[in-house]
């Protein structure tokens, strides 16, 4: 985008705002931010297990919930994040440390939190009728 005309200057300066907004917010709301969308995009995959035939909204709706709670994950965030540091605007290291790694922890977080409890939920019944069994053949 930067070496190419096919990007007015209105829409380059719109991307560098758009940019500046996801990605300057500090390590802390980078990470507090990514959690809830790691558990979001950890529930679209487990939504779109069960509703064949609705993958595109449930995909739309979810994604929008992300931008619309002003929420920050990895993937659309990396190439925010890529913009202002091939723009000279941030630097690698602040990049780096500022958001990517806190907004990756973060989604890994929310993701993993949000398919072990579902997971745990599905076993839950059966583990906890073993440990009944294992009981009582203790007695």
């Amino acid at each position: 985008m930067f070496h190419t005309v096919a990007v007015t200057p209105e829409v380059f300066a719109a991307i560098g705002e758009i940019s500046e907004h996801a990605v300057t917010l500090g390590a802390y709301t980078s990470f507090m931010r990514g959690a809830p969308a790691g558990l979001i995009i950890a529930a679209i995959v487990w939504m779109l297990a069960h509703k064949q035939g609705s993958e595109f909204l449930i995909i739309f709706a979810f994604t929008w919930l992300i931008a619309a709670a002003d929420l920050t994950h990895i993937v659309a965030g990396s190439v925010e994040n890529a913009f202002l540091v091939i723009g000279g605007e941030l630097g690698l290291l602040d990049g780096l440390v500022s958001f990517f790694l806190p907004t990756l922890a973060g989604n890994i977080i929310g993701g993993t939190l949000v398919f072990s409890m579902l997971a745990w939920a599905q076993v839950k019944q059966e583990i906890e009728g073993e440990e009944m069994t294992d009981d009582a053949s203790v007695d």
